[in-house]
Formats: C-alpha cells, structure tokens, sequence
C-alpha cells in the first residue's frame, strides 16, 4: 500500500507537470502571434555600442562650448566670444550634414545623434553659448545702443542677444553702425542653424514614438 506522503507527492507532480505544459503551450502561441522581424529592420549591434560613446561626447562638445561663452561675456575675452561662435556654427553643421545625409533612423551617415535628455541639454547648451558669445561681441563693438546710452553691461548684452537670436527685436536696444549689423546678421544665421537642427531631431524622435505604438 502506498502511503498517503507518498500520494501527495505524486498528485502534486502531476499538477506541476500540468501546469508546466500548459505554460510551454500558451508561450508557443503567443510567439506564434509576433510579427516576424528582418535583419534590415533591426538597429543594428555597432550603431547601439557606438550609440554609448557618441551621446556623451556630442553633450560634453555643447558643454565646453556654453562654459566658454560664460567665460568670455564674464571674463569680457572677445577672442574666446568669436572662437565659441564658430565653434558651435561648426557643430551645428555637421550635426545638419549627418541628418541630411543618413539613410534612415537606425543607419547613421557617419555617426548616431545624441537621445533623449542627451539632445534637450546639448540644445540648451549650444544656445546658450551662442547667446553669451555673441553678448560679448556686441560688448567688444560698442555700436549698440539704448536711445543714446551705450551697451555696457553684461547682462544688457545678454539679453539684446537672446531677444536677437529669437527674432523678437522688443527694440529697446539697436545697432547704430554696419558693424553692429553684421554681427545681429551672424547671430540670426546662426539661431537658424540651431532652428534647423531642433525641427527634424524632434521630427526623429517622433517617428520612433509612431513605430513603439
């Protein structure tokens, strides 16, 4: 006779293999019910390794450049103001180049564009800069002026700068001669690079949200 320990034993066994086919049944059916995924359509292993080197390098680049427009509009270094100008038009143009260029989301030209929080800095940063370096050099030309007061202030350069570069122009203060012209022409050219490097980042990103969903 088998004892009763013995019974349960068995009785719970069975349940376990029950449940284990049952488990082995329901994973095959909805795998079945996946769609299938081509090669093509994955991202492939090298972008996504090179993805975690190029994200923090494009943010410390924005970053280098807004510290060396703080420096030069507190500092008042005019060099400094036009080297990080250029500095950043530069970046924004090869960002541009790279976007213009790849084939597709996951098939980077030369390299993948920064993600996420990643990108929200690097925008932030790079306008920044751009607003502090070209505060300086409005400083450095002493051709802008508020009525008949002379722009001295750091700060009052500042904020022409970021009234300019966002084209709302309250104004207030003005270029008197071609030089100040010419530098509220470069800020503008450059506030439209950044323009255009915001609207298909954002346009991407997008796109990835649509194909989750």
């Amino acid at each position: 006779m088998i004892p009763e320990e013995e019974q349960a034993l068995r009785k719970q066994l069975d349940e376990l293999g029950a449940a284990l086919t049952l488990a082995t049944q329901q994973f095959g059916a909805t795998k079945a019910r996946l769609p299938s995924i081509t090669p093509t359509e994955q991202s492939p292993t090298w972008s996504w390794n090179r993805e975690r080197l190029e994200n923090p390098v494009q943010f410390l680049t924005a970053l280098s450049f807004c510290v060396m427009g703080l420096i030069s509009l507190n500092c008042r270094i005019p060099c400094v103001a036009v080297a990080t100008a250029i500095g950043v038009d530069a970046f924004l143009i090869v960002l541009l180049v790279e976007i213009s260029l790849r084939k597709g989301i996951y098939q980077p030209f030369w390299f993948e564009l920064a993600h996420r929080a990643y990108f929200v800095l690097m925008f932030a940063f790079l306008l920044a800069a751009l607003v502090c370096s070209f505060g300086m050099l409005y400083l450095s030309s002493g051709d802008i002026y508020n009525g008949t007061e002379p722009l001295t202030k750091s700060v009052d350069a500042a904020y022409f700068s970021l009234v300019t570069i966002t084209t709302l122009g309250y104004g207030d203060f003005a270029p008197q001669c071609a030089h100040g012209r010419w530098l509220v022409m470069a800020e503008l050219g450059s506030g439209i690079l950044l323009l255009l490097l915001i609207v298909p980042a954002l346009a991407s990103r997008l796109a990835l949200l649509g194909e989750g969903h």
